[in-house]
C-alpha cells in the first residue's frame, strides 16, 4: 500500500517587482528555483492544505512528511530556500489565491508585512543545483505543528534565503508550464511516510 500523497488545496505565488499583480488562474502548478538570469522577478510561493483527519502525526525517526517540488530550473551554486509557516491564520484571515499579491492577503485585508506574514517556525535547505528533478524537503515539524496546533491547516510560504534580490525567484505556477516536460503531474504535493508503508519510491 503506498504512502498517502496530499495535493495542496490552494497555491499561488506573489512577486515583489509586480507587487499589485495576482498570479492565480490555474490549478496546474510547476516550479522554478533560480538565481540570476533575465527575469525581473523576486517571487515567493504560498501553499495551503487542510490535512485530512485520517492522517496522524509522524512518530519516531522513520516516519516523516516530505514536500515534493518539481524543479524545472535551478541555476548557480548555493541556491537556498526556506519554508516558513504563514502566521496570518484563522479562517477569516487565510490568504485568498484568487486575489493574493505581494501587498494583499485577501480582497479586504493587506499582509501585515508586504511579501507575506511568516512565523519564526521554518525549515531550511541548501544548494539546489538540479534541473527537471523532484526536490524532497522534510517538513515534518511544520506538518506536525499543523495537526497539533493549527486546526490541521498547513499554511506555508517558500522564499529564497537571499531575497530580496531581483532576478532571484522561487515560483510554482502555471505560467511556467510550457517548460515542464510532464505538465500537471508536477504539482507540489506532500508524501506522508508512515509505517507500515515505508519510504516513498524514487521518481
Amino acid at each position: 500500500m503506498p504512502n498517502p500523497t496530499l495535493l495542496f488545496d490552494h497555491d499561488t505565488f506573489i512577486d515583489r517587482v509586480q507587487a499589485g499583480t495576482n498570479f492565480e488562474g490555474s490549478t496546474l502548478w510547476v516550479g522554478d528555483i533560480f538565481t540570476g538570469g533575465a527575469k525581473s522577478q523576486d517571487s515567493r510561493t504560498l501553499l495551503r492544505k487542510t490535512i485530512p483527519a485520517e492522517i496522524r502525526a509522524a512518530t519516531g525517526t522513520t516516519e516523516k512528511d516530505i514536500l515534493r517540488l518539481w524543479c524545472i530550473a535551478a541555476a548557480g551554486s548555493g541556491v537556498e530556500v526556506t519554508v516558513y509557516r504563514v502566521n496570518s491564520g484563522g479562517t477569516t484571515a487565510y490568504w485568498d489565491a484568487a486575489v493574493a499579491t505581494w501587498i494583499k492577503r485577501t480582497a479586504a485585508a493587506n499582509w501585515t508585512f508586504e511579501g507575506g506574514d511568516a512565523a519564526a517556525e521554518h525549515v531550511h535547505y541548501n544548494n539546489f543545483t538540479t534541473q527537471y528533478k523532484w526536490l524532497e524537503l522534510d517538513i515534518t515539524t511544520l506538518f506536525t505543528d499543523a495537526i497539533d496546533n493549527r486546526n490541521r491547516v498547513l499554511d506555508l510560504l517558500l522564499r529564497l534565503t537571499d531575497d530580496p534580490l531581483v532576478n532571484e525567484y522561487n515560483m510554482y505556477s502555471s505560467t511556467e508550464v510550457w517548460n515542464d516536460p510532464v505538465s500537471s503531474s508536477c504539482r507540489p504535493h506532500i508524501v506522508c511516510v508512515r509505517a507500515p508503508f515505508g519510504l516513498p519510491m524514487e521518481v
